[in-house]
């Protein structure tokens, strides 16, 4: 299960600046996706920006809507800070993952903590959590 989208900011570049019910904020861009089908109809920045947040993800009004999945996977992280606290907080609750305190500074650039917070022993946490 993704952390889910608890606030949404459309911005001039066609991307949108997120809030995360984790804390964690992240930026994803969405001009690679404006040429192929149903994100068309986003490239008018009149309908791009009429996005909010519908349960837990990204609805626009004309119908476009992404998967929390594809958020996750596709999102860049800008807030570091809240990050490390976060992925912390998961696998301090995690008992198959021995968490090294040495870690807590940066989290983030360990694959091993990465992959013991994912849970995944092939795929590290999806780039939200990078």
């Amino acid at each position: 299960m993704y952390p889910a989208v608890t606030h949404v900011t459309p911005r001039q570049d066609f991307s949108l600046a997120l809030v995360f019910d984790t804390g964690v904020e992240g930026i994803l861009d969405m001009k690679p996706y404006l040429d192929f089908g149903v994100f068309n109809r986003l490239k008018d920045y009149n309908s791009f920006r009429r996005v909010r947040v519908v349960f837990d993800t990204l609805e626009w009004d004309c119908g476009v809507d992404l998967d929390p999945e594809f958020i996750h996977a596709k999102s860049q992280v800008t807030d570091r800070e809240t990050l490390a606290v976060s992925l912390i907080k998961h696998a301090s609750g995690n008992p198959a993952c021995a968490v090294d305190k040495s870690l807590s500074e940066n989290p983030v650039a360990d694959a091993r903590f990465a992959q013991c917070v994912s849970g995944r022993a092939k795929r590290a946490v999806p780039t939200v959590f990078r």
